[in-house]
């Protein structure tokens, strides 16, 4: 019944580094942290996949909170936060909670933010120098939701065998979907 705005709310529009990450604040629209050096070099995966998110237009208005809050499983964002071990920050009358990314989504537009509760930030972990990643998605035209996608971050170690692999899909099921199969299959290979 009502419209909340939260652009004047201080500390919401924010991208903070921090020792194993960055926290991108509720407010943050998506260009902002595309073109943010402190997000291209913690967390490189985030601006490459925002990218993909509609069109600039939109990026200038929405946020990555806000997708991620939406939870539609169709989305980008929500599949590199499961795959980054995002934790996301919910803050309501009762006080402020940490929601794992992998505990977050329940069925499409169906979150763990309860109906007194608003997204007050998002922390991605950093990625490590010895990893790669990428995301690929099937889109019927740029800017379009997905009709499906992948999420990928392999860490090598000296010998290049894989140390971590955290792999998820979208636009499959009712929320993106972390691979741990596929996960484990990959460790140790070269």
């Amino acid at each position: 019944t009502h419209l909340i705005d939260n652009t004047r709310i201080a500390n919401l529009d924010r991208v903070e580094e921090q020792s194993d990450g960055v926290v991108i604040g509720a407010a943050t629209r998506y260009y902002a942290v595309e073109s943010s050096e402190v997000v291209k070099r913690v967390c490189p995966l985030v601006p490459e996949a925002l990218k993909l998110v509609a069109h600039e237009t939109i990026r200038h208005r929405g946020t990555v909170c806000g997708s991620l809050a939406h939870g539609d499983p169709h989305s980008e964002v929500p599949a590199v936060a499961v795959a980054l071990d995002a934790v996301i920050t919910i803050a309501g009358p009762s006080g402020e909670r940490q929601v794992p990314a992998t505990e977050f989504y329940f069925e499409p537009f169906m979150t763990a933010v309860g109906p007194t509760e608003m997204v007050t930030a998002v922390k991605f972990a950093a990625i490590p120098k010895s990893a790669g990643y990428a995301i690929a998605e099937f889109a019927r035209t740029h800017g379009n939701f997905a009709v499906a996608g992948a999420v990928a971050v392999i860490d090598l170690d000296a010998g290049g065998a894989v140390r971590r692999a955290s792999l998820s899909l979208f636009g499959l099921a009712s929320q993106p979907l972390r691979a741990s199969q596929a996960e484990q299959a990959l460790l140790g290979k070269v």
